[in-house]
């Protein structure tokens, strides 16, 4: 009997020793699974800077280096001002950009001998900044403004310690297109992380699908022409060299296009010309039909065969009309030429026809055309429907492909 209560006495306390040892190891094992983040090696507040606000939720634990540790990677808020809301007595709203930094546990083993009072290796941390940095290829800015994604390559599934090769941040300011893209990829202990960074104060897309399955070989950016009505952004492209965190932009993809994509029925002319020219075709806004004309051309439009209009179509620089010229009887009722059957097919009286050229205007574009630049000119007519409700629609009349580049 007392023997096998004492055989119950010491199996229980093996058993309270294991369960002592798994809860002693469970923060560390939950962090490299990507679990929960981990109570840090030491106090990181001791070693940030004071004005740098960790954002919530971070610091994480992962393995970034390919090392034998995990580090910790912050995200954190600075220079952070107050912008107050104009005509209103509401709170300031604080913005500023949001930063990142990976702090690495190191060891620096000291050789034996007089003065070193121990063999141990001692321990430091090392702070790697991400962005904002200020050395060679990471000037560039910040990770976000008000919200920022991060994405790690190859992803961190469930129950598996958490070690990537890859970092991948999509950075937000007041909306849910990413405005931001930033790739980094640890180098060695003397340069860091390399990094790669992206901006479109439109938009930024990248090509990959952005699950962390594969590195990002691919980036466009989306960048607003200046005060420009029709959305229309300057678009770029970057190509990846291999595995390096090095792209190049592709000088032959240059183009304007639209921020967001083609409007269904663009309400200023170089809206229309950059629709036509980008292989788009008109769509009735809702309460506004388009007229029967033929896509964003007249029935009669003269445009030289050597421009074809396509997706492809690489336009690189356009003029904004300031003003319209005003027919002074008022226009005229289309026409054949113009809308398809004319009044007669798209009315059963004269308020549901459509008006003709009481407005018209010109458009200038630069576009490449077998391999060169030139300048083509755009005569657009306006169309209006026969009603009070009705609103302005822009066609394209004819197309002159002018002398020069």
């Amino acid at each position: 009997m007392f023997k096998n209560r004492g055989f119950l006495i010491i199996a229980g306390l093996i058993v309270l020793a294991v369960v002592i040892y798994l809860l002693s190891q469970g923060g560390r094992l939950a962090a490299l699974r990507g679990g929960p983040a981990a109570e840090p090696p030491m106090d990181l507040r001791n070693v940030i800077p004071r004005d740098w606000a960790p954002m919530p939720g971070w610091p994480r634990q992962c393995n970034f280096d390919d090392d034998d540790e995990p580090e910790w990677l912050l995200l954190y808020k600075y220079d952070q001002a107050r912008a107050p809301h104009p005509y209103t007595k509401e709170t300031p709203t604080p913005r500023g950009p949001i930063g990142a930094a990976i702090f690495d546990t190191q060891n620096n083993t000291l050789p034996e001998g007089v003065g070193n009072l121990s063999s141990y290796p001692a321990t430091f941390v090392i702070p790697y900044r991400l962005l904002p940095d200020f050395y060679e290829g990471k000037g560039q800015g910040y990770l976000g403004e008000t919200d920022v994604k991060v994405i790690y390559h190859p992803p961190v599934l469930r129950n598996d310690p958490c070690k990537v090769v890859e970092i991948t941040i999509l950075g937000y300011a007041d909306g849910p297109l990413p405005t931001r893209l930033s790739i980094f990829r640890w180098q060695d202990r003397a340069a860091g992380y390399a990094a790669a960074h992206f901006a479109g104060d439109a938009r930024v897309t990248a090509a990959d699908a952005l699950d962390g399955k594969e590195i990002v070989r691919e980036v466009t950016t989306y960048n607003r022409l200046e005060n420009h009505r029709s959305l229309l952004c300057a678009v770029r492209t970057y190509e990846r060299r291999a595995e390096a965190v090095i792209f190049d932009e592709r000088l032959d993809a240059f183009s304007i296009d639209f921020c967001f994509g083609a409007p269904p029925d663009p309400t200023y002319p170089e809206g229309v010309v950059v629709a036509y020219l980008r292989g788009h075709a008109p769509e009735s806004r809702e309460g506004a039909p388009s007229p029967a004309t033929n896509g964003f051309l007249v029935q009669a439009a003269t445009v030289p065969g050597e421009i074809a209009p396509s997706a492809q179509t690489r336009i690189l620089a356009l003029t904004n009309p300031a003003s319209v010229s005003r027919d002074p009887a008022g226009g005229h009722t289309c026409t054949s030429q113009e809308v398809k059957g004319g009044d007669a097919e798209t009315s059963s009286g004269p308020e549901r026809g459509w008006l003709c050229g009481r407005e018209s205007t010109t458009v200038e574009t630069d576009l490449v055309i077998g391999g060169q630049v030139r300048r083509v000119a755009w005569q657009l007519i306006s169309i209006v429907p026969k009603q009070v409700s009705g609103d302005i629609h822009w066609r394209i009349q004819a197309a002159q492909v002018l002398d020069g580049s």
